[in-house]
């Protein structure tokens, strides 16, 4: 068998697809924090006057709440406005995450982000107490030589509460963003190996902040025509933090404008603090606690146009570069089954193929024109949306019997055989 010369060469190659991305926020960056809803009932714990400041006891009401069935401290964030108490209670709202970073500082080295071991308390109202000081310092700036035991038995939660108010006071970190960022792992829509009904792309998701399991799914008008599925291409919506999803768009589809948005909401570990106000604003604003986690959206709108590819055949002589009508072709698909057949070559040598799916095919010459050798290995064409690729196939004169092999040359697909020498 002769070797043969042979490659396929791009003459135009676009861009695979135009993808506009509207996104809130940077492109491919969105975040939206979700502020737990509803009113906090507080309650009281009783008396923890464990303090003096400056000779002057510091009166402190120990203040709770619960949420879903767990159980948080609220701490205070006013002196100077009216009390909350057994006798004097009331409900607040959380209205926005706490800004203040000397109060965020306070309560994340304090109770209960750590530990009643971790803080060296034996009881919760110490802990509190002594963070709630660390607070009232992060909004008044105490003098902490000022700061005494209200009774000899209060020693210890002193030294306590100034060493959480040191270490608050030191600490250059901040309370992090809750951000959710969507990664394309490709630019390219492609027909899915796992499932050839649909085209995909594969999308990761990162965050500022390590997050628990995320959710993703779709929303917007062509909804029926976009889907969330795992990289198996089987409908999913709910994903483990590292885990990578695909957005799938049936193949029917493809010749169509697709709109939709990609919706991902998660939880964050950012250790939020919450600012929480009665409705009247009329007494003490609170700091609440609900947990380590900070619950976040993210929105990523897309408009998708994914065009078919073409495919354009040049026969031509492989000498005079003539072209060569009357060549038959077959176009086989990935698994080499026949997709189109005896597809012949015009006057100009050519021959086109339109909408196609991107995809990977293989050109098969079935019939060389008269007088040629024909060629007769498969072609591979790998093609992806919106771009056309030309084959140029070159055919040499059969001029003789005898045949003498040739390397590979990197320019065209030819099958030239030499006459015979004599030998």
């Amino acid at each position: 068998m002769f070797k043969l010369k042979r490659i396929i060469y791009i003459l135009m190659m676009t861009i695979v697809i135009l993808t506009s991305f509207s996104i809130f926020s940077c492109q491919n960056k969105a975040k939206a924090v979700v502020l737990p809803t509803g009113k906090i009932d507080l309650y009281s714990k009783g008396k923890a006057n464990y303090f003096n400041y400056n000779g002057k006891t510091v009166e402190m009401e120990v203040v709770f709440h619960k949420r879903g069935g767990v159980e948080n401290p609220a701490y205070s964030l006013s002196q100077t406005k009216t009390k909350f108490s057994a006798e004097n209670d009331y409900d607040v709202k959380i209205d926005r995450l706490e800004t203040n970073q000397k109060v965020w500082k306070a309560i994340t080295n304090g109770y209960p982000f750590k530990t009643l071991e971790d803080l060296n308390c034996s009881t919760i109202n110490q802990a509190y107490a002594a963070t709630q000081m660390a607070v009232y310092d992060a909004i008044y700036t105490y003098d902490l030589s000022k700061i005494t035991p209200a009774t000899d038995d209060d020693a210890n939660t002193v030294e306590i509460a100034k060493k959480i108010i040191n270490e608050a006071r030191s600490q250059t970190k901040t309370k992090k963003m809750a951000q959710l960022k969507l990664i394309e792992d490709s630019s390219n829509w492609k027909v899915d190996d796992a499932n050839s009904n649909y085209v995909t792309k594969t999308y990761t998701v990162s965050s500022s902040a390590p997050i628990q399991n995320y959710k993703a799914y779709i929303t917007g008008e062509d909804t029926k025509d976009a889907i969330i599925t795992d990289e198996n291409v089987v409908s999913k919506f709910n994903f483990e933090p590292n885990e990578k999803f695909k957005v799938a768009i049936p193949v029917s589809r493809i010749p169509n404008t697709v709109e939709f948005r990609i919706n991902i909401t998660s939880s964050l570990q950012t250790y939020p603090v919450y600012h929480a106000k009665d409705s009247e604003n009329t007494y003490e604003d609170f700091a609440i606690i609900i947990g380590e986690y900070e619950s976040a959206e993210a929105t990523f709108a897309k408009t998708v146009e994914i065009n078919k590819t073409k495919i354009k055949i040049l026969k031509q002589d492989g000498d005079s570069q003539k072209p060569l009508q009357g060549a038959v072709f077959n176009l086989l698909d990935k698994n080499k089954s026949i997709l189109y057949s005896e597809l012949i070559t015009n006057s100009k040598g050519i021959i086109e193929i339109s909408d196609l799916l991107p995809d990977i095919y293989y050109l098969e010459e079935v019939i060389a024109p008269n007088g040629y050798y024909g060629y007769e290995e498969l072609i591979k064409i790998d093609t992806t949306a919106k771009e056309t690729v030309e084959v140029v196939v070159d055919n040499f004169i059969d001029e003789g019997e005898k045949v003498v092999p040739e390397e590979p040359k990197q320019e065209h697909f030819s099958n030239k055989k030499l006459p015979v020498t004599g030998f």
